[in-house]
């Protein structure tokens, strides 16, 4: 194996384990040295790969979001509605379920920072979400709205119920027990 190779290797490594650790400890409780014996690397390894705690945080996050983006941006192109837009991204959260609880109740506490650089990749999630409501006020599937609050209201509502999880669904998955619900509701709140 190459120089090369090994450091790529070494650096999933590294990325595979502070996620693992992100999602069981949060951001915020989890430590560098920890992430570090996690991936069987030194310390100091581990800085010469992501030069801080922020950074190895949002390529984790990062990494997910762009993948996201892509798999609802193809949707968006052959979505049948808004309601497909939903499930497929409330299936992607059930997929990073303990990751994307860990981002919806520690974002506020996230340095600011990593906040906008999370921002910057989810707006690309929204433009998506907002083309498709344009398509369906357009074809009179559903009302008129501002786009952008509606999307915020959804975004924010799912955020909140991330964050709250436990009291939600108790030790259950919030997208098993409410996910129906939530889309359910929001295409409601849209529909003439």
């Amino acid at each position: 194996m190459s120089r090369k190779e090994q450091k790529e290797k070494t650096r999933r490594r590294i990325l595979s384990s502070a996620f693992e650790l992100f999602k069981e400890q949060g951001y915020l409780k989890c430590n560098t040295a920890d992430i570090a014996l996690r991936a069987g690397t030194a310390h100091g390894t581990l800085f010469l790969h992501f030069g801080t705690k922020e950074q190895l945080l949002f390529e984790c996050i990062e990494e997910r979001l762009i993948d996201i983006s892509n798999r609802l941006s193809h949707a968006a192109r052959d979505a049948e509605n808004l309601e497909s837009m939903l499930r497929i991204y409330l299936h992607h959260i059930g997929n990073e379920l303990e990751f994307e609880t860990m981002i919806a109740r520690e974002m506020p506490l996230l340095p600011v920072s990593l906040q906008r650089k999370i921002m910057a990749i989810r707006s690309g999630i929204a433009a998506d979400f907002y083309q498709v409501l344009e398509w369906e006020m357009e074809n009179g599937t559903i009302r008129h709205v501002d786009p952008a609050m509606a999307l915020n209201f959804w975004f924010g509502t799912l955020n909140y119920y991330l964050a709250n999880q436990a009291l939600f669904a108790g030790d259950g998955n919030i997208i098993e027990t409410s996910g129906n619900q939530l889309i359910s509701y929001f295409i409601q709140s849209l529909r003439r």
